[in-house]
């Protein structure tokens, strides 16, 4: 999918989203979370703690997800990845599972990771099928 034709989609995701219950800087949630929570650790990165369906998960909004020491499933099929979103791979290990979504920015911030202490990995489609890509200010 071509750049322009991706950014195409995610506008007009968002476009049907009249007003997104909640936003980060790169993605929009389509249904309202039970709790979520904003942390800026360091400035290059964001983390979300979201509850969600009785489900607690941890979005990463950066440049370099930390995939050390899980297992590489590969590429999701084109159906997981949300509109907005260029690609995704999901990673696993004992601790659980994560998919790392690659936005349509430029820059800052290029990915997004959703992970979930779960050991089936079909537990992070509560979420990611609520997530739509947005275009970031500074792409």
């Amino acid at each position: 999918m071509s750049r322009s034709l991706a950014i195409a989609v995610a506008t007009a995701a968002l476009v049907g989203c009249s007003s997104p219950p909640y936003c980060g800087e790169s993605f929009c949630l389509t249904e309202k979370p039970t709790a979520v929570s904003k942390a800026t650790p360091v400035e290059d990165f964001n983390l979300y703690t979201v509850d969600f369906a009785g489900r607690r998960f941890l979005i990463y909004e950066g440049n370099h997800p930390n995939s050390d020491g899980d297992h590489d499933f590969g590429l999701t099929g084109p159906d997981s990845v949300p509109a907005g979103f260029v690609e995704g791979r999901l990673f696993g290990s004992q601790r659980g599972y994560q998919i790392v979504l690659r936005t349509t920015n430029r820059k800052w911030p290029t990915y997004l990771a959703v992970s979930a202490v779960t050991k089936n990995p079909n537990d992070l489609d509560l979420l990611v099928s609520k997530l739509r890509g947005k275009q970031s200010k500074e792409s």
